[in-house]
């Protein structure tokens, strides 16, 4: 049996199962997460929609005016929700899954008018189809280059859509195929103080949206668009591990992800929190601080030790800078980025002095944990550390329920995303009340 159709029975097998409530409840929690981030994102790039046409049955979340076609809205709600950064994501898989699963299965789904188990069932099948396939080709796939959000995710979410669907076994394979042969993104655009980070995301979402139909045709796919000789495996990985992908597992992989609190690059959150707790302990000031000491995990390094902020995108992936801001200011939000901050002439001071260097035990982990350890040197000759294993959101240090919903109302506020009602319509699973406070 190919690879492929190896993937295509896990997750046909995976869906045949009855989904515990447990998981059902994650996924509405996933929603809600996806469209606080998705609000906050438009209200980021409020021009961002003149750019395509608009027209259609899908909400572009958080403007309460313009809807557009399943896949502009995929694309634009795609882009919107990993632009503040604040999106979550699978450590283990090394990508952000909701920004484009969630983003091109609620437009099929509002698009073809399908009901709320729909939704639910493909949203969690696309986290598990994407955190399978990043999971297996990890990290080898990254140190080529390839952005995982993009490439893993384009396919994850299409076989999400087709589950929403309700897609045949032999369906699924050809949208499998039409998403692989799609898949795309590079880190290189995260550089040089590249805006464009959230492009790969949305183009995921957008190729989804389109592979998933095109699946629906029926028209026959590869035979082995993963493991075939000229496929996504030989191409853009160097081998796969076919138990992360295929092997067996009571847990969904959705209550394995993490959920943001602070709106930098996940590689900065256990420094960040780490710092955060320093400075609530220690009321030092900035200029009584001769260096701070970031060790880490090797991943977390490359393209994300920089000094050189030039803008906000270039702040949200740099370790200094979100250091800096946490020791200061001891949060680091989406408003963390806005010019004020940026030119703070205390952040400024901090970044210089910090450095970030690789701890080989933390490097030995890196595929299941995320550490950190700060150092903080005061003038006065002291010094105090604080090692996070793991940050606030993993699945092994949860966000509060009362700091969940302060992230949604934060982040929606000022958008036309109604709070309280689009939350008790997911309580409540009501689709069309959903739609009516997006």
């Amino acid at each position: 049996m190919s690879i492929s159709d190896q993937y295509i029975d896990y997750l046909v097998g995976k869906c045949a199962e009855s989904m515990p409530i447990i998981v059902v409840e994650k996924a509405k929690q996933c929603i809600i997460d996806f469209i606080a981030t998705a609000a906050n994102g438009y209200r980021h790039n409020p021009s961002f929609v003149k750019s395509y046409p608009m027209g259609g049955e899908c909400a572009i979340i958080g403007s309460g005016l313009f809807k557009a076609a399943a896949p502009i809205a995929a694309f634009v709600n795609g882009f919107n929700a990993h632009t503040t950064e604040l999106d979550d994501g699978h450590r283990y898989g090394m990508t952000h899954i909701g920004a484009v699963v969630v983003a091109s299965v609620l437009a099929i789904v509002q698009e073809r008018n399908l009901d709320f188990d729909s939704l639910i069932r493909g949203v969690v099948m696309g986290y598990e189809a994407t955190a399978r396939l990043a999971q297996s080709v990890q990290p080898a796939h990254k140190k080529k280059g390839f952005h995982t959000t993009g490439t893993c995710g384009t396919i994850g979410a299409a076989l999400g859509c087709a589950f929403a669907m309700s897609q045949t076994p032999s369906q699924l394979k050809a949208t499998l195929s039409a998403a692989a042969t799609s898949a795309a993104g590079f880190l290189e655009i995260q550089e040089d103080s590249s805006e464009l980070k959230p492009y790969n995301v949305s183009n995921a979402a957008m190729s989804a949206v389109m592979a998933s139909y095109v699946g629906q045709t029926g028209k026959k796919g590869a035979d082995d668009i993963l493991g075939g000789n000229r496929g996504f495996i030989k191409l853009l990985c160097e081998d796969i591990n076919m138990d992360k992908l295929v092997g067996v597992s009571d847990d969904y992989e959705i209550q394995r992800i993490y959920v943001k609190l602070y709106a930098a690059c996940r590689h900065c959150h256990p420094a960040i929190e780490a710092a955060i707790k320093i400075s609530e302990q220690h009321k030092v000031a900035p200029c009584d601080i001769n260096s701070i000491r970031v060790a880490t995990y090797q991943l977390a390094i490359k393209g994300h030790d920089h000094k050189d902020i030039c803008g906000e995108q270039s702040a949200k992936l740099s370790i200094p800078y979100s250091v800096a801001v946490a020791y200061k200011y001891q949060s680091v939000t989406f408003d963390s980025f806005e010019a004020e901050v940026l030119n703070d002439k205390d952040v400024r001071l901090l970044i210089e002095r910090v450095s970030v260097v690789e701890d080989a035990d933390y490097t030995s982990q890196q595929s299941n944990k995320r550490q950190a350890n700060v150092t903080i040197d005061f003038k006065d000759g002291s010094s105090i550390s604080k090692m996070v294993e793991y940050a606030k959101g993993d699945r092994e240090n949860p966000l509060s329920k009362t700091e969940f919903i302060q992230k949604f109302q934060s982040l929606t506020a000022y958008t036309s995303v109604n709070t309280n009602a689009a939350m008790k319509a997911l309580e409540q699973s009501n689709i069309q009340e959903l739609y009516s406070n997006l």
